[in-house]
């Protein structure tokens, strides 16, 4: 596709299918055979050998479908499904790829390594594009960094100079791999623990630490803070009183992106914190000599037009342009008004040449803006007699970035310039602006600039009183030998150095300990970069790629590292607490702990560079770190996590960009544009997906309120943005439930025809209309939804439904849109608007029969328990699922030939989001045994061994989409919640006759818990933070079952009234009865 219907086309490095990268690896052969025993032939992770061999497979072009019916599950690995399980150590090569966020939500990016070190350090507003699926590497200015899904695994970089150490006596150990051959990692995010054991030796001490960033839900100011809390609990396990001390050391890391751009000294302050010993680490401008200011002599900055340029081939046009061609993503970067871009005629398809004048050589440099494609034949060029001497093209982005050539051997020479596009592929265009000579480059060093993104101050703190520390050693060794000559740091107070200089700070707790004795030694790392710009991967490529100051939330708290580490000292032991109560409440489940663990993980992607938090309150978010902007509405649809948790974010978005006029909302027509930008091309538009979402998600941020002041706010922009989907409905002179137009969508390509991608979500966005319409007594368009949503279904069933299939089709013309479509493929996510109408308790949109079929059949065509032999005859576009591997495919076509590479895009792809989604959607109908092996097989791919367990891949890390796991959690439990009606339900899918699990409400969380037994049945609600105000509690109890009584104790209401309809009981209370922590109510129905 063009690289404007492809954003995620930039820092792609392997575009091949045929590349190395889509081969099966030896170490996932050798992982393969581990899991499942050698011998045992083509056999996937779970232990089923697939239906079809490659050589066993039939040469009739109908046959290239190649996922089993009977996934052949063995009866072991079943049982991990449902198992209870034991808390989950990693260990040795389990370690090897762990990098688990450790920092505040929105804060920054700091990863806690399989050894406990700290790694990543994106905490400068400093991250980077991790691409769109392809790119395996990044060269920065802090080093590579492995990103994606790698055949290969790898570590997390770690380029800062950090770590602890214990002291026994006169025996020190750093407490990381060097010195510690035994370590276990157990990651319960939003807590890491480790231990430090070893293999052959007895230590006289047990040491455990604990890391992680306040955590607590439903309150994400004290979520959000720029820290990293470290807790180090050492035992003495011998029968001698031991003298023990924890230091630990860190390098400054402020400036380390800017090496080669600041003239700056990197500065480190010992200082006094209520008795608490600090470092604040900072850098500060470096003196210089008085310097001539630069001769600069410019040469074009088109303002003029092309009146010095001979112009060949189209791509030019007769003018330079006037900034963003139609089509095109967001230029920036260029001065004045005018630069040449040949995205002329809305695609790369143009090619020509644009020549300058000649001109004389006199300055030793020449200067220049260039954006575009990174291609040979993108590319700003200096010819010497007609050859090309020096020649540099894009970095794949549409900001210009200043470039420059050193031509010292070269003055006195005649030359010209040309600016070349021979290119018509994804990216086939040049930008180009302000060129100019120079006699000093242009990209020297500047001084420090405050102001700049990355400037900053970091502070390491030891919180014990009798804490020491030290400005600067002269390195780790240095360092290491002076805490083993003395528990008590003693030296400098103050030091100044090098930019990036591997000199390190230290800070020290000592204490004593009798035999059997515990101790707790605490330190805190934190952060300050207050001047984040709007596009987020501020500062690589310059400050004219940083965007407007938008600045990080936290800046409304803080002005300094030190002010954070006095606020979590001041309440270190109310937000460690109230972190380890939801870490424990969470954990304290009668749900497979395996489960528990998958599906949580991704809570912490809101820890990553993937989310920000504006200083005005506004979060904004790509879809994986630094790629694909603006909080795209059709891959936050599935994201779930954060709406449950941290109500007030998901909202802020609501608020601040979809239905605000100056961002994504359209006050004409009602229209929100799927990246806050009101710019039709790949950026913006209305997406067919994500316009239902909206008004779901509305709907759900409604019901995750405790009363209906949102609703009533929004509620016109509501109204619109549905009316807006009801006249997409009636483009076709039919106004029936099915939208049959132009529908772009998550799959980055326009669906046309009715289906029900699109459809179900429509038809969900309708029934939430309904409901919020009633809420605020407009009846009319509450009827008028009613009316829609039944016709919706009734016509979706006769046009699209196919009973001998047993899923839903897209009714397309093929002829007419040969490209990008459906047709009789099994979609994945075709019921994704069926699974969160459960989720808001809309009901189904469609029969049930015919829902749970379709169901049935993603489970039946999609997943396979070794993606090995349908990726082999349909290779995806991007792997993030290896050969040996279990996995959900996004599009099949089992009962027709398989519409290959021109069909849907990414069809052959497997996505944790969609899995998700598909397996809370499993869940809610009761197909557990289905739901819990997607969900399993995504926790043995992302396993440690090779690939980290809390960075789950899609377009760049942290994928957005992945926050779906929460949705599972919801479905397993059958959860339904209503905040301002005081509403609250569960439906126990697994194991209901002794259920207990986590769940959120509006102002509180707790534990619910359900046993059956001798035909009673009792429900008790736990609130372990915050109340929850109920009015009505719901219930399912087994079939047939007849309630005859209900009586609740913890309420005044000892005999509510209720309601039974077939299994569900629904329990009305006479008054609103609050649950707090002290208090807990319990229901007894016979």
């Amino acid at each position: 596709m063009k690289e404007n219907s492809d954003p995620r086309n930039e820092q792609q490095t392997c575009q091949s299918s045929s590349c190395e990268c889509s081969q099966d690896s030896g170490l996932q052969r050798r992982k393969f055979l581990t899991l499942v025993g050698a011998g045992a032939g083509v056999v996937g992770i779970s232990g089923v050998t697939p239906s079809r061999t490659y050589a066993e497979r039939p040469s009739n072009d109908l046959a290239d479908h190649f996922v089993p019916e009977d996934k052949q599950l063995t009866k072991e690995w079943l049982h991990l499904l449902t198992a209870k399980g034991e808390r989950k150590p990693y260990r040795e090569e389990e370690l090897q790829t762990i990098g688990m966020p450790c920092g505040g939500i929105a804060a920054g990016q700091l990863y806690v390594l399989g050894d406990g070190s700290l790694g990543y350090w994106w905490i400068a507003n400093n991250s980077h594009n991790t691409g769109y699926g392809k790119s395996y590497e990044l060269e920065t200015p802090m080093g590579t960094y492995p990103v994606c899904y790698p055949d290969k695994p790898f570590t997390p970089p770690a380029p800062v100079d950090q770590g602890f150490a214990l002291r026994v006596g006169n025996s020190v150990r750093q407490l990381n791999q060097n010195d510690y051959d035994d370590i276990e990692f157990i990651g319960e995010y939003p807590v890491a623990t480790l231990r430090y054991l070893s293999k052959n030796e007895s230590l006289p001490v047990q040491v455990e630490a604990d890391v992680f960033s306040p955590f607590i839900p439903l309150n994400a100011r004290d979520s959000a803070n720029p820290a990293t809390i470290l807790r180090y609990t050492v035992e003495n396990t011998s029968d001698e009183q031991q003298e023990i001390a924890i230091a630990g050391w860190l390098q400054n890391p402020v400036g380390l992106s800017d090496l080669s751009n600041w003239h700056a000294l990197n500065q480190n302050v010992v200082t006094d914190m209520d008795g608490k010993q600090s470092v604040q680490m900072c850098a500060i401008e470096k003196p210089k000599e008085v310097e001539a200011e630069p001769v600069v002599k410019l040469f074009e900055d088109f303002e003029a037009g092309y009146e010095n340029w001979i112009i060949e081939g189209e791509a030019f046009g007769e003018i330079p342009a006037d900034g963003t061609l139609p089509g095109q993503q967001r230029v920036s970067g260029f001065r004045g008004k005018k630069l040449v871009n040949t995205f002329l005629g809305g695609n790369d398809g143009k090619t020509g040449t644009a020549t300058s004048s000649e001109f004389e050589i006199e300055l030793p440099y020449v200067v220049f803006l260039i954006g575009g494609g990174s291609h040979e034949g993108t590319a700003i060029q200096l010819l010497v007699n007609d050859t090309v001497v020096k020649s540099t093209a894009g970095k794949s982005r549409e900001s210009l970035q200043t470039g420059y050539w050193d031509v010292t051997d070269l003055v006195g020479k005649r030359a010209r310039i040309r600016i070349l596009d021979s290119e018509t592929g994804g990216w086939g265009h040049v930008n180009v602006d302000h060129i100019y000579f120079s006699d000093q480059n242009p990209l020297a060093r500047q001084p420090y600039d405050p102001h700049h993104r990355h400037a900053g101050d970091v502070s390491l703190t030891a919180l014990a009183e009798n804490s020491t520390a030290v400005a600067a050693f002269e390195s780790r060794a240095e360092f290491l030998r002076a805490f083993g000559q003395s528990a008590r740091l003693s030296g400098v107070v103050k030091a100044t150095h090098e930019l990036g200089a591997t000199r390190v700070a230290g800070v020290s707790s000592a204490t004593t300990l009798a035999p059997g004795e515990k101790a707790t030694i605490d330190f805190l790392l934190t952060w300050y970069f207050p001047n984040r710009g709007a596009n987020g991967r501020a500062g690589w490529g310059g400050e004219a790629n940083a965007g407007e100051r938008v600045g990080n939330r936290y800046n409304q708290w803080y002005s300094s590292s030190q002010e954070v580490a006095k606020y979590l000292a001041d309440h270190f032991q109310r937000l460690t607490t109230e972190t380890a109560l939801f870490r424990d409440t969470y954990f304290d489940s009668s749900l497979p702990y395996w489960f528990l663990q998958r599906v949580g993980m991704p809570l912490a992607n809101l820890a990553t560079e993937t989310v920000t938090w504006r200083e005005d309150g506004y979060l904004w978010a790509w879809e994986g770190v630094g790629c694909c902007s603006g909080n795209c509405g059709h891959v936050w649809n599935y994201a779930q996590g954060m709406a449950r948790l941290f109500p007030e974010l998901e909202r802020s978005v609501r608020e601040f960009q979809d239905f605000d006029p100056k961002r994504g909302y359209r006050e004409q027509d009602g229209a929100i544009f799927f990246r806050g930008v009101q710019v039709v091309d790949w950026s913006g538009g209305w997406a067919g997906d994500a316009m239902g979402g909206y008004i779901l998600k509305a709907f759900r941020e409604y019901t995750c309120s405790k009363d209906d002041a949102f609703l009533k706010r929004y509620w016109p922009q509501i109204r619109k943005s549905i009316q807006f989907l009801m006249r997409l409905d009636g483009e076709d002179g039919s106004i029936d439930g099915l939208i049959q137009g132009k529908q772009h969508n998550t799959y980055d390509i326009d669906y046309y025809g009715a289906n029900t991608l699109v459809g179900a979500l429509y038809l969900a966005a309708l029934k939430a209309g309904q409901k919020m319409a009633e809420d605020v007594g407009d009846r009319a368009f509450a009827k008028q939804c009613q009316t829609l949503a039944k016709k919706g279904a009734e016509s979706t069933m006769k046009q699209i439904w196919n009973e001998e299939y047993g899923y839903f089709v897209q009714n397309v013309d093929l002829a007419k849109h040969p490209k990008n479509q459906q047709g009789d493929g099994c979609l994945a996510d075709q019921l994704f608007g069926q699974s969160f109408a459960h989720q808001l308790n809309l009901g189904y949109l469609y029969p049930q029969q015919a829902v749970q079929k379709t169901v049935n059949s993603i489970w039946k065509y999609n997943w396979a328990p070794d993606i090995a032999p349908q990726n082999q005859e349909h290779p995806p576009e991007r792997w993030y699922c290896r050969p040996g591997e279990a996995g959900l495919f996004m599009c099949t076509w089992p009962k027709s030939k398989h519409l290959g590479p021109t069909s849907v895009r990414y069809r052959d792809e497997v996505w944790t989001g969609t899995e998700y989604q598909v397996a809370a959607h499993m869940l809610y109908e009761g197909m557990v045994t289905e739901g819990l092996a997607i969900v399993r097989a995504i926790h043995e791919r992302y396993d440690g061994i090779d690939h980290n367990p809390w960075n789950e891949i899609e377009c760049g890390d942290h994928y957005a989409r992945a926050l779906a796991s929460w949705g599972c959690l919801l479905g397993v439990s059958g959860f339904s919640y209503h905040g301002p009606k005081g509403q609250i339900g569960f439906a126990p899918k697994q194991a209901a006759e002794a259920f207990r699990c986590f769940f959120s409400a509006a102002e509180g969380w707790g534990t619910f818990c359900q046993t059956r037994a001798d035909g009673k049945q009792t429900a008790t609600l736990k609130v372990k933070w915050g109340s929850v105000a109920l009015n009505q509690f719901t219930l399912e109890v087994p079939e047939e079952k007849k309630v005859t009584s209900v009586t609740i104790k913890g309420a005044t209401d000892v005999a509510p009234k209720f309601t039974q309809s077939g299994n569900r009981v629904t329990i009305l209370f006479r008054e609103t009865i609050v649950v707090k922590p002290d208090s807990i109510l319990a229901i007894k129905m016979v």
